[in-house]
């Protein structure tokens, strides 16, 4: 039940593995360049006129926000929320997994068949807690990155631990050889800067490559427009028989399963098993969301202003990386670390737009 990052990856290994899989979605299966494109000029989207998978697709009203700005959302279509991820692929390092009952080393090798399948684009920047992974050709930083960049170098040579580095992607950045099978169904980067609905599907998602090599198989069939209501159980229930889910047109329908996988966002994989009345033994199930947020800090470069005019659009808003805070020396005030995504280009005038 779900078909996105995990739903859709989940689905593959299944039914590559010879079971019979059926994939429940709740959306429909939109096809890139068609039902959404993000091939407009920045000056459509200042005034909200030009399509926008994110603004256009999600639906918010699946549950009730909490704080002034929740900004909450969720994608109901064939792919989910990997059709509008930002793409970002960075490895945990060793730090990360000091409190796991495994190991970097362990997961290393996950990593790299998850990069090749994925197609992800990085400099080998050698840092301890962000490895390297298997490469495809690097995107540049822009202009007022690179202005960032030497700032950061200065603080470096006065002391400060940190580290800029290029952001890594899964976007193919070169044209996928007949050999690459796997990535058939989709082109190479032409740097159009709205990655949110990629047109051309050269960023990675659910519906463009596990899904389609899942069908390949011959053991996937797929149900859209099939909202899960609930998690049916035997007679004693002892365990899962299936779901029920119901259609546009309000009918219910049933689906036998001998086992269940629920891939459906945090939020509804929650409702779904309280609504159900199971699996939650700790009374945990729906406690402690934590939202994904963020601050944005807006700057001004004024070396900028008289440079040659460039095309700043590349893979979206974020392009590089301030990252290596806190691992040499922990920080007192809270555990673990965090990073800074930075971006340049025409997106920041958009923010101010708004």
């Amino acid at each position: 039940v779900g078909s996105g990052p995990g739903g859709g990856i989940a689905t593959y290994a299944l039914a590559n593995a010879g079971l019979k899989v059926a994939l429940v979605e709740a959306g429909p299966r939109l096809k890139a360049g068609d039902d959404y494109s993000g091939h407009h000029w920045p000056y459509d989207y200042a005034d909200r006129r030009a399509p926008n998978f994110w603004r256009d697709h999600r639906e918010q009203n699946h549950f009730a926000g909490v704080g002034d700005r929740p900004g909450h959302g969720q994608i109901r279509a064939l792919g989910g929320r990997s059709i509008c991820w930002a793409g970002h692929s960075l490895r945990f390092g060793p730090l990360d997994y000091r409190q796991w009952p495994i190991s970097y080393e362990e997961m290393a090798p996950y990593y790299s068949r998850a990069e090749r399948m994925m197609g992800v684009f990085g400099n080998r920047d050698g840092l301890y807690n962000i490895p390297d992974g298997e490469f495809l050709k690097p995107v540049p930083m822009r202009c007022p990155e690179e202005r960032l960049r030497l700032g950061v170098e200065r603080l470096v040579a006065k002391g400060e631990k940190m580290a800029f580095i290029g952001q890594r992607k899964a976007m193919l950045t070169r044209q996928p050889t007949p050999e690459e099978t796997h990535w058939k169904h989709r082109q190479k980067c032409h740097y159009c800067g709205q990655c949110s609905g990629c047109a051309v599907d050269a960023k990675y998602t659910s519906a463009n490559t596990p899904i389609p090599l899942a069908e390949e198989t011959g053991n996937l069939t797929i149900f859209t427009g099939a909202m899960a209501t609930r998690v049916r159980l035997t007679a004693d229930e002892s365990r899962v028989a299936g779901i029920e889910y119901k259609t546009a047109d309000g009918e219910t329908h049933e689906l036998d399963a001998k086992a269940l996988v629920l891939s459906c966002s945090a939020v509804e994989t929650a409702r779904l098993l309280l609504v159900s009345g199971v699996a939650n033994s700790s009374g945990q199930v729906g406690r402690n969301l934590t939202s994904h947020f963020g601050v944005t800090v807006l700057g001004f470069f004024p070396q900028t202003l008289d440079r040659e005019m460039s095309n700043d659009d590349g893979t979206s808003y974020y392009h590089s990386l301030l990252t290596g805070l806190y691992w040499d020396e922990p920080s007192k005030d809270f555990e673990g670390t965090y990073q800074v995504q930075c971006g340049a280009g025409y997106t920041s005038h958009r923010m101010i737009f708004r």
